[in-house]
């Protein structure tokens, strides 16, 4: 007569090394994207709003910083409104269209607006037609 038990128990064992791997990774990834996006926002008054909307999406965007003098800056780089059209367009192109291309407009407090119209006309020449602007929320 047999008297071992027909089945064995089996202690339950987490393999914990793939998952700590995993962590490891996202966190490499997440400090990457946070890095990325302090890069393309430089140092601005942002002008007061009453009202505004939070706009958490941020993927097929492209930031552009204009200063107090006008001076367009795009991923940390000064351009001109026509090397600026000429990279709207690129990026037009390679996004597929202009419902694929959201500008975020982040314009020093004290830009005279002439320098904004003319950002918005190139803007409107190159195809670009859905434009956000970064404001402050103003306390009442």
């Amino acid at each position: 007569m047999n008297l071992t038990p027909r089945y064995q128990r089996r202690s339950a064992q987490v393999k914990l090394t793939a998952m700590i791997d995993v962590v490891f990774l996202l966190i490499i990834f997440f400090m990457t994207v946070s890095q990325i996006d302090r890069e393309v926002r430089e140092e601005l008054p942002l002008p007061n709003a009453l009202f505004g909307q939070e706009v958490l999406d941020q993927e097929g965007r492209l930031v552009i910083n204009v200063n107090k003098d006008g001076g367009v800056i795009v991923a940390k780089k000064a351009r001109e409104l026509s090397a600026l059209q000429e990279l709207l367009e690129q990026q037009l192109s390679v996004r597929g269209g202009s419902d694929e291309l959201v500008c975020v407009l982040r314009i020093h407090q004290q830009t005279p607006f002439p320098e904004v119209q003319s950002l918005l006309g190139c803007l409107a020449r190159s195809g670009v037609w859905q434009i956000r602007f970064s404001v402050v929320e103003e306390s009442l």
